[in-house]
């Protein structure tokens, strides 16, 4: 068996941003998942002050349950349509340390592979 990269335990979780794609009803998705930098540790953070979004309702279908390593796709931020370029951010605070992921709808980010 070979050696653990990451530590088993005791480490953070950062949110991550993956891109964004137009619905067909005008608003955009932010597509979002996590790292997790634990080989074996499951990190609960429940929605609340140490993880939440800013701009709307804090609580937007983010998780709480964070398995081990990165993890792609977990969830998307819906944006409106009238979306006037307020700053949409999802922080996670882990063990003293926070981390936040800004909304990005930079052209460079679309998400193509999901038209059609």
């Amino acid at each position: 068996m070979h050696p653990s990269v990451a530590p088993v335990a005791g480490q953070t979780v950062t949110p991550a941003y993956g891109g964004w794609y137009d619905n067909p009803d005008g608003t955009v998705s932010v597509s979002c998942g996590y790292f997790n930098r634990n080989d074996e540790e499951v990190l609960e953070i429940p929605t609340g002050s140490e993880n939440f979004i800013l701009s709307g309702d804090p609580n937007q279908g983010q998780p709480t349950h964070f398995q081990p390593r990165r993890h792609w796709g977990v969830f998307a931020l819906r944006i409106p349509a009238d979306y006037k370029g307020e700053t949409i951010v999802w922080t996670l605070k882990v063990r003293g340390e926070t981390f936040s992921m800004p909304a990005n709808l930079n052209a460079d980010w679309k998400i193509d592979a999901l038209d059609g």
